[in-house]
């Protein structure tokens, strides 16, 4: 099977499951040296022109894994401006330090993030149940679709 090639600006469909749409993704960076990640930003769901789609705010910026951008899983639909700011992009702080210290998020931890966010997974279903918070962009509450099954709420005043 030929990898997906990919570039700065390309908007991703990102299949979440379970019957529902898919999200939106958005490769802001390409990063060899942190361990060959990708910048990207994600929306949690597509509506319609992706262009248009990626001028709103995200619900996430991460550096993450490259292997399901890579085998086609999250399929290349478009290409736009990149949607991010670099100023803006919570990872940033590390390039100084040679992205020592920087967190690199594994794409299919991702897609769980993303189901979360719909109200497919349950929120606080990790080792530590505010983890998926620290996956939301700077500033962004926890989606009011979110549940939880360890007691905790959606009191984003918490962050």
């Amino acid at each position: 099977m030929a990898r997906q090639r990919f570039s700065v600006g390309d908007a991703l469909e990102v299949p979440v499951g379970d019957g529902c749409g898919p999200s939106l993704g958005q490769v802001i960076d390409i990063i060899p040296e942190a361990l060959n990640a990708v910048g990207c930003a994600f929306w949690v769901e597509r509506n319609g022109n992706a262009a248009r789609q990626v001028k709103s705010p995200p619900i996430s910026v991460l550096l993450v894994t490259p292997d399901l951008l890579k085998n086609k899983t999250w399929q290349v639909v478009g290409n736009a401006a990149a949607s991010i700011p670099i100023g803006a992009r919570p990872y940033e702080r590390f390039r100084t330090a040679r992205w020592v210290g920087a967190k690199v998020i594994g794409s299919a931890t991702v897609r769980e993030f993303l189901q979360a966010c719909r109200g497919l997974a349950d929120w606080d279903d990790w080792a530590d149940p505010r983890y998926l918070d620290s996956l939301l962009f700077p500033g962004t509450p926890i989606p009011i679709e979110a549940r939880y099954n360890r007691g905790t709420t959606s009191d984003s005043s918490r962050r």
